[in-house]
């Protein structure tokens, strides 16, 4: 969680505004259009930079792109196209920076409304061409990332070595570099920009290069060694902006680390190189956030309210954050994250928090039967092998109503969404769900009883997940919200006293099993969660065959807290399973219960399955295998090396349980 507090904030993109007031006309919908106009826009800044002759550029226009773009000058007279041209660079020119100007502006004056108008027309300027001027005006900002383009790496490093490049300037080369993972020139520029202190100064985006600058340095280098002696290096700049961006990255650093009390010393460090800053604040914060200090944060964005309120410069909504982080730590660190999330993502996370807690749904399942509708089985499982399979008894699917249904059908259509592989938690169609997001982001507003369907839960659920990089964390709000009532949904149609099985190789039952599943994952390391253990109970009586292999974590569970008869029942529904944390579970749990003869013969028959598991439990000391990131080799040793890791300690606080297994080893 500690790595969420280096996340600084990223620039907001500059839109490109609309070019001539003419276009206003024309079908922005079209993609074709769209793109033509963007290439418009790059051709002209290209020109620009390399042509600082405005007049030379008003004539070119004129004369030039009509022609080269006539599918965005399409009016029926080509003066009018002319005319129109003509003041697309005219508005560009006034905000193009310029090489000559120290890569600022030159505009050109407005013309005056009684004078002759600049198209050479002979008409005074109010009418003749006043009509097409428009307030879509471009900004140099806007500008900047197309001019990037247009010059090499080596250019503008020297432009930066001679101190030409503004502020803006360099920010918007190192975010060009930075989007297209070009980590040595990004490096190579914003190592010159900080080598000058009085450069550093008055750059409120100094944060932005530092935390580009490290993530250059993790992709060039292989281990952190470098990053922190830049960091250390930086944590004592002459300059005060950078002293603090430097240490409050060099605190996460630490934290991630493990070591807090020098994470700690670097964030007071921070906060004596700046202060009075807001970034310093909301730093302290968070840090208290992530070790779950929810008094303290709140205690301290009540000083920050106090220290801060007589500071200049400083908006007022920044003033509203400090309030929230006193009433609600957790939730107002949440809000931060997505603050500059893409607006489709902003606005399904407010439908979720303001329509979570609608009442439950009543929802019908039914016993598995010939004909029963949305009883298919998935296409692993042949219809004529249905009634043979062992996995089907008791088996029950859920009864959709028809205007349930019709609602899941209308999802289906806006969002496209496509339901994951097996017990796979992403879908093939997450990625270009998000593309076309706003059709399904507005179609939810329409329909809050959305929350009402396990299929469309299931589905939300899995496009959060894929929204990974914008939520700042996988744990958050809107992700448990989602998950939390499907859970719910779910145990209240399925209390302990109710009898039936709602089997994964029966696709019906996938979402359902996917939520309860997915639930449990994002608990998985809280044991202290109440709501943990009846959650992966209930996932193993509705899916005994637990496509998860949700059993092995919770019979270590139960053995570790001396439930040993509850782990041992866990245990014994599967007999012939190949996971070391059952057989070896078993063989633990009747050892507790005195039950010796038969804790012997599992031991025999565990041993002859998984040897190598015995053999690592009863050795004082053994060296680990190479590990594989995200597989286990039945029988080998990762397996056995994993398991030693897991409960070795558990066993040897069983008085006599490592001298008694020793008598069987090899």
């Amino acid at each position: 969680m500690y790595c969420l507090l280096s996340t600084h904030p990223s620039p907001k993109p500059c839109a490109q505004r609309t070019l001539p007031a003419v276009e206003d006309e024309l079908d922005d919908d079209e993609a074709s259009f769209r793109e033509q106009r963007r290439f418009l826009q790059r051709t002209i800044i290209a020109y620009l930079a390399d042509h600082e002759d405005v007049q030379a550029a008003l004539r070119w226009g004129r004369e030039v792109l009509p022609v080269a773009f006539e599918d965005v000058f399409s009016h029926p007279d080509p003066e009018m196209n002319a005319r129109a041209a003509y003041w697309v660079v005219w508005k560009f020119w006034n905000a193009m920076p310029l090489a000559s100007n120290g890569f600022q502006p030159k505009p050109l004056p407005e013309p005056r409304q009684d004078g002759p108008c600049p198209c050479g027309s002979g008409d005074t300027y109010a009418t003749c061409c006043l009509w097409m001027r428009s307030e879509n005006e471009p900004r140099p900002e806007h500008l900047w990332p197309a001019l990037v383009e247009t010059r090499s790496d080596a250019y503008w490093l020297r432009a930066e070595k001679a101190g030409e490049l503004p502020n803006f300037g360099v920010l918007s080369v190192a975010a060009r570099y930075r989007d297209a993972e070009r980590w040595l020139p990004l490096r190579k520029l914003v190592e010159a920009r900080l080598a000058v202190p009085s450069r550093c100064a008055d750059d409120a985006n100094i944060g932005y290069l530092i935390e580009w600058l490290c993530d250059s340095y993790d992709a060039l280098h292989t281990t952190s060694r470098k990053k922190l002696a830049l960091l250390r290096r930086f944590a004592k700049h002459e300059t005060p902006a950078v002293r603090g961006c430097a240490n409050r990255r060099l605190a996460t650093v630490m934290l991630d680390a493990g070591d807090k009390p020098a994470a700690w010393a670097a964030a007071e460090a921070a906060r004596e190189a700046q202060p009075e800053s807001p970034e310093t604040a909301l730093f302290e914060m968070t840090m208290l956030v992530g070790e779950g200090d929810m008094k303290g944060a709140s205690e301290r964005a009540r000083y920050w309210q106090h220290r801060l309120a007589d500071a200049d410069d400083i908006p007022d909504s920044f003033f509203g954050t400090l309030e929230a982080f006193a009433e609600n730590p957790s939730r107002a660190f949440e809000d931060a994250l997505v603050e500059d999330a893409p607006l489709p993502l902003r606005k399904l996370l407010d439908w979720i928090d303001e329509n979570a807690e609608r009442p439950l749904p009543r929802l019908r399942w039914r016993a598995l039967s010939g004909g029963a509708r949305g009883a298919s089985p998935s296409h692993e499982q042949p219809m004529k092998d249905v009634e043979d399979d062992e996995r089907l008894r008791d088996a029950h699917v859920p009864v959709v109503a028809r205007n349930h249904r019709r609602l899941e059908d209308e999802w289906l259509d806006v969002s496209g969404m496509e339901k994951p592989f097996s017990t796979n938690s992403f879908s093939a169609a997450d990625e270009e769900c998000w593309r076309h997001s706003d059709g399904w982001v507005g179609w939810l507003g329409k329909h809050p009883r959305a929350l009402d369907s396990l299929t469309i839960l299931d589905d939300l659920a899995i496009l959060l997940a894929a929204a990974h990089e914008h939520l700042g964390m996988a744990r958050n709000r809107w992700v448990k919200s989602v998950l939390a009532r499907g859970v719910a949904i779910l145990a209240k149609h399925w209390p302990p006293e109710r009898t039936g099985k709602l089997p994964w190789v029966l696709e019906g039952n996938r979402p359902a099993l996917r939520l309860l599943a997915s639930y449990i994952e994002e608990r998985m390391d809280d044991w202290e969660n109440d709501n943990l253990e009846p959650a992966m109970n209930l996932y193993l009586r509705l899916n005994p065959n637990d496509n998860h292999g949700f059993r092995s974590p919770l019979v270590n569970h139960l053995l570790t807290e001396g439930r040993d008869a509850d782990a041992l029942a866990c245990a014994d529904g599967y007999p012939d399973d190949m996971f070391a944390e059952t057989r070896y579970g078993a063989v633990l749990a009747l050892y507790r219960l005195g039950r010796l003869a038969e804790a012997e013969t599992r031991l025999a028959e565990a041993k002859a399955d998984l040897p190598r598991v015995l053999r690592y439990l009863v050795r004082t000391h053994i060296r680990r295998p190479k590990l594989r990131d995200l597989a286990v080799t039945i029988g080998g040793d990762d397996q056995a090396w994993l398991y030693r890791e897991e409960m070795r300690t558990v066993w040897a606080r069983t008085d006599g349980a490592i001298e008694w297994l020793r008598r069987f080893a090899d």
